[in-house]
């Protein structure tokens, strides 16, 4: 009776051992390819927001000199919410 019983066990034991080799959904390839660097990206020459170095120099000694520029009013309203607009 004891052995049928170890017997019965035994797929539930296998079993555990099967998850270690299933693909679990590319988690690992997944990572591995978010962090790989691409050497030829799409962006290359393209310039980043806010790189021009004579213009942000300019902002920082206006920003220390407390003469900083007023945004440009867009016009735009806040809508979130889900009111009636007053």
């Amino acid at each position: 009776m004891r052995t049928k019983n170890i017997l019965a066990l035994l797929p539930l034991l296998t079993v555990g051992a099967c998850a270690q080799t299933m693909d679990l959904g590319n988690a690992v390839d997944h990572n591995v390819a978010v962090q790989t660097v691409d050497m030829t990206p799409k962006y290359a020459g393209v310039p980043i927001e806010g790189g021009n170095g004579h213009r942000s120099a300019e902002a920082y000694k206006r920003y220390l000199a407390g003469t900083v520029k007023k945004p440009d009013s867009t016009g735009s309203r806040n809508t979130m919410g889900g009111g009636s607009p007053q």
